[in-house]
Formats: structure tokens, sequence, C-alpha cells
């Protein structure tokens, strides 16, 4: 069949109960890439709903954005050296650079889809996943020499991905996330109802939107997208987590506001250690807060000069932003703040 991939299962059923598993093999070693198993309650006259349901977790699982398919490219390319990684389809230097954030992997990503949209200038998703790719750029401070805003080139992907074709889910996660920078609410919330009007809600895209939704002000849609998007399937974008970590701080739930946080698990980026100090401070943790901040004193110091812009960056709720900003304050990290 030519195919990288194989999906097989079994299914097993009595008067009152199904049982389904599924495996994805990778058909040139035979290597069992994933697999699940599916316990349902009912009858034949529900096995309609029952399969749809399976149907819709077993695709997001295995073929959505952070599904199996994708993190088994992620590891298999990650074994070799960059150079040697055209042999892969474009599509999969987006989950390189996802896997591994840095300038040099940005660079070569942005070449190599860059290359590939030229080439095929019909490539939706080529489009959206190189403006998908400029906007994590943009948020991890890179620079590329050949364009002059990374934001402004995310919009014009996003807009052209669609124009190809209208049903490409992951342009319209890259133009929400460009409006959120630009501080453009009401432009965000209008490409997020033109996707939802698609009906397609891939559970990687869904929690993205989510997080932008909530970064809206819109918290109780966007926690439960991210919600959803997490129980159907559990390896997603790490940023999610810090969607999930502002809806708590709003609600005032510091606990999981630091649950959350913590699951960012990203060492170079400031959010996890922000929200956990608030959030200690706010708890009346004073000296773990004191700590804290002392610890993003020295591990982030350009954030002395620029915290207030760093905090409001893509929080459309400038209530979420002062209540941030005031935990901050009494963790002893504030604007100018250098002791």
């Amino acid at each position: 069949m030519n195919a990288r991939y194989l999906l097989t299962g079994t299914v097993q059923s009595d008067k009152n109960h199904f049982h389904v598993t599924v495996q994805l093999i990778q058909s040139e070693s035979g290597e069992q890439l994933w697999a699940n198993t599916y316990e349902r309650a009912g009858n034949v006259s529900e096995l309609f709903n029952v399969q749809n349901e399976i149907v819709k977790q077993v695709v997001n699982q295995i073929a959505g954005n952070f599904g199996a398919i994708s993190r088994n490219i992620s590891r298999i390319t990650s074994k070799n050296n960059i150079e040697d990684l055209n042999i892969y389809n474009a599509v999969f230097w987006y989950y390189h650079f996802i896997n591994k954030n840095t300038e040099e992997i940005f660079h070569q990503a942005v070449a190599a889809l860059r290359d590939a949209v030229k080439k095929d200038q019909e490539y939706a998703l080529g489009w959206a996943i190189l403006g998908d790719i400029y906007m994590g750029g943009h948020f991890l401070g890179f620079k590329d020499v050949n364009v002059n805003n990374l934001i402004s080139e995310a919009i014009h992907c996003g807009r052209k991905s669609i124009t190809v074709d209208p049903l490409c889910q992951q342009a319209y996660q890259t133009l929400a996330l460009a409006f959120l920078f630009l501080h453009s609410k009401l432009e965000c919330l209008t490409i997020i109802e033109s996707w939802a009007k698609l009906k397609q809600g891939e559970a990687g895209i869904s929690g993205g939107i989510g997080f932008c939704l909530i970064c809206c002000g819109e918290y109780e849609r966007g926690f439960k997208m991210i919600s959803d998007s997490v129980e159907l399937n559990p390896y997603y974008q790490w940023w999610l987590n810090g969607g999930a970590s502002f809806y708590y701080y709003h609600k005032k739930d510091y606990d999981n506001c630091i649950h959350w946080a913590k699951k960012m698990n990203m060492a170079d980026i400031p959010w996890e250690l922000l929200l956990i100090t608030a959030s200690y401070a706010e708890l009346g943790y004073s000296e773990e807060a004191k700590k804290m901040a002392f610890q993003i004193k020295k591990d982030f110091p350009f954030l002395q000069n620029i915290l207030i812009d760093f905090v409001s960056a893509f929080l459309q709720d400038d209530a979420l932003v002062q209540h941030i900003l005031k935990g901050l304050k009494k963790a002893g990290l504030k604007e100018g703040s250098v002791n």
C-alpha cells in the first residue's frame, strides 16, 4: 500500500458492551507506536454513536496536531543532523521546532517551509504552519533578516492559507494568535468565530483557540475547550497549560494556577515563574514568593525594565493583567526593581 503507518484494531461486543482495541504501527519497522483500548456500555442500537465517539478520539490521538504520528516523526528527526532533515515532508519541521525551541531550528524551519510554499503556492497547510512558526519566533524573541515584522508575515501566511483552503484549521489558529499579540481583540474573536463555523474541532487546534479565548477574557468557553482538548489527547502544546493557569488565576484559585503553571515546564520562558510567584504572594506565602521573585530577577533580568509590557503582551483582559502585576508586586517584583 506504500503507507508509512498502518492503523489496525479489533472490535468485540455482546448485548450490552463494546470492547475496541486500536494500534498504530510503523509499516517499515513493524514497531507499535501507539495503542489504546476503549470500553463502552451499550447495545447494537447505539453502535453508530459509540463508533463516532471512538473515531473522534482515535483521530485526535494519532493524527491530530500533536498526535502519535507527528510525535514519531519529531522523534525520528531529532536523531538526525539538521542538514539531513529535508528528506521529510516540510510539515514536520513545525513539530521539530515545537520540540526544540532554538533559534537555529527556527531559521531552519522557516527556510524549509518558505521553500515548500515557493514551490507550491497552493500548499495551504504549509502557509499556515509557516505563519505559526513566525508567531513562535516572535514569542521567543527571534529575528529573521528576511522579514521586517514576524507578526505581519504570520498574518500574510494565515490569510494566504485560508484563501487557498478555507477549511485549513491551522491557519485560523495562526491568525488568532497574531491578532492577540497585536491587541486586536475584535479581529481575534472574529477569526475564532469563523473557525467555529467549520465545525471540525481538531483537538490540538481547539485547545489553541481556547487559549486565545482565555487571553481575550472569555474564560469559561476557553477553559472548556482546553479541557476537552487535553482529555482527547494528553499530548499538546505546552502553552495550553499557561491558558489553564491564567484561567485559575482569574478565578483566584491559586493552588490550581500553580499546578498548571508547573506543567508548562519551559525553563527558558518566564511565565511559569511569574504565575507561581504571583500565586504564592496572593496565598500569603511571602517567603516563598520573595524567593521566586529573586529567581526571576536572576534568570530573566531583562524583565525588570519591561515587566508591564511583557505581562500585557497578549492578554486582552486588563483586570487580569493588573491582578497578576499586583501579585508580583506583593512578592517584591515590579518594573524598575533591582534589589
